[in-house]
């Protein structure tokens, strides 16, 4: 009799399942409890004999194959880790948001083998990320050093795996939870940036676990504040709020003059959009931005006027010509990258090479910016790549990032007149992304190409619903023609 059953639990019906857990209830707890006495024997053993990297081995073994049958707890735990920029191995690199993609990947894995797919495709955008793998491949052949090239391109390809195994994933969620669980994170990294400047003597840049990439992720997140604070109801209202306040905060505290800059601006940007079709409630909820803003730059002033001259000190070095300057460093950076692709237009000089230019360009060892400028990207994706993979491989790269933003602009086209708050955020965020990708951010390169890609599933997904909720409509409206007298 057990046997007959299995193929009807295999088909998801929730009935036999219910009969098959009651009336094998005895033999399955027996089952769990003897399984729970092995695994408690072989972690005590490992830790009475000392041997505690195994046994934290043997325990994230357990949680990983619980995960990788769970894709929403896959999905959560990856969104979780991507805020976070550390090292699991220095050579070669691996971070460990590299291997919550990795329980993505497998998670999809098991998920397409246990459920199927009647008929395999690749995603929108998908072609992009072929396109991109296609061109990268022919500059690695034209590369002056090759083998710099091949981690570079394992990484695209590992991103666009990734990319595919989030967008399948997907689907268990909605996007409105994605965006707030990805937002309701940003606040939780911003609090625990902030944490050291109770009690601090003294200013520092502060970046928590994000370290670096802080900046970037409390820009995106500004914009979608503001767009939460004006759509919510007036229970969330103040909970947004201070969620801004937040935001605005620990891009303080990272001190990075252009994330704050573009913040502002996309935010400036987010309230139009917002605020286009309720401006009397809008106007008022402005004016709380306002009010709650001007109190917490008198407040600091007044309690904590170190930091905001910190904040100052740093905005005035951008007119600074001292070599240190990180606005000096990047106008040598960008001259330089430039230089290389005017003598390398086609296919640049390999991927991974900007950061031996020196070994290429000789003279570069006499320029007095040298000991600031070694071992540095060109700290501007595009310029970046146009020294490193010339027409063809900048092309294929801005092909993806020029696209994403065009699926976010036929929903705000489509829906302009009915534009919700997921539609608003999305559009933004894609134009942000456009926008910062010729100045700002690393969008393909470590963390912050794992929120790239998030943000691209994000897109897709919203754009296919806005398109099925279309044609949907579309037919039922055609359908009330055909069956009117």
């Amino acid at each position: 009799m057990r046997y007959l059953i299995i193929f009807p639990i295999m088909k998801n019906d929730s009935q036999v399942l219910s009969n098959f857990w009651t009336e094998n209830k005895s033999t399955i707890r027996l089952y769990l409890l003897l399984t729970g006495i092995a695994v408690l024997t072989i972690f005590s053993y490992l830790i009475f004999e000392g041997k505690l990297l195994f046994a934290a081995a043997f325990v994230g073994i357990l949680i990983s194959s619980w995960v990788v049958t769970q894709p929403k707890i896959s999905l959560y735990l990856f969104l979780f880790v991507m805020f976070t920029n550390y090292l699991f191995l220095e050579q070669p690199v691996v971070m460990y948001v590299d291997l919550a993609a990795l329980l993505v990947i497998v998670t999809a894995m098991f998920d397409l083998l246990l459920k199927g797919e009647p008929q395999l495709s690749i995603p929108k955008l998908g072609m992009n990320f072929l396109f991109i793998g296609t061109a990268f491949f022919i500059v690695f052949l034209f590369g002056y050093k090759p083998s710099l090239s091949i981690m570079p391109i394992l990484h695209v390809l590992y991103i666009f795996i990734t990319f595919l195994s989030l967008y399948r994933l997907s689907r268990y969620v909605h996007v409105e939870t994605l965006l707030h669980l990805f937002y309701l994170f940003a606040l939780l990294h911003a609090f625990i940036a902030l944490l050291p400047f109770i009690g601090a003597s003294k200013v520092e840049r502060l970046f928590g676990f994000a370290r670096s990439t802080l900046d970037d992720i409390m820009m995106i997140a500004f914009p979608i504040g503001l767009i939460y604070f004006i759509k919510s109801s007036s229970q969330k209202m103040y909970f947004y709020l201070i969620s801004l306040l937040l935001i605005i905060g620990a891009l303080m505290a990272t001190q990075s003059r252009l994330s704050i800059m573009f913040a502002f601006v996309f935010g400036a940007i987010a309230l139009y959009l917002a605020m286009e079709k309720h401006k009397k409630k809008s106007n008022k909820r402005i004016k709380w931005i306002v009010f709650s803003g001007v109190s917490f730059v008198v407040l600091l002033l007044i309690f904590a006027p170190i930091y905001m001259t910190a904040l100052i000190d740093r905005f005035q070095s951008l007119l600074s010509s001292a070599p240190s300057e990180t606005f000096l460093v990047r106008i040598v950076l960008w001259t330089n990258a430039l230089t290389t692709f005017a003598d390398n237009p086609i296919f640049g000089i390999g991927l991974g090479h900007y950061k031996i230019l020196y070994t290429i360009y000789s003279s570069m060892h006499l320029h007095y910016m040298f000991p600031y400028i070694q071992n540095y990207s060109a700290h501007n994706m595009f310029f970046h790549y146009l020294a490193e993979t010339g027409i063809v491989g900048t092309t294929a790269v801005f092909a993806l990032i020029v696209n994403q933003f065009r699926y976010a602009l036929k929903v705000y086209r489509k829906k302009k007149s009915d534009l919700s708050e997921v539609d608003i955020c999305l559009f933004v965020v894609a134009l942000l992304i456009l926008v910062t990708s010729f100045i700002e951010a690393g969008w393909m390169w470590g963390q912050m190409s794992y929120i790239f890609i998030f943000f691209l599933v994000l897109n897709i997904r919203n754009y296919e619903s806005v398109i099925s909720n279309y044609v949907t409509a579309r037919l039922s409206s055609n359908h009330r023609k055909d069956i009117q007298p």
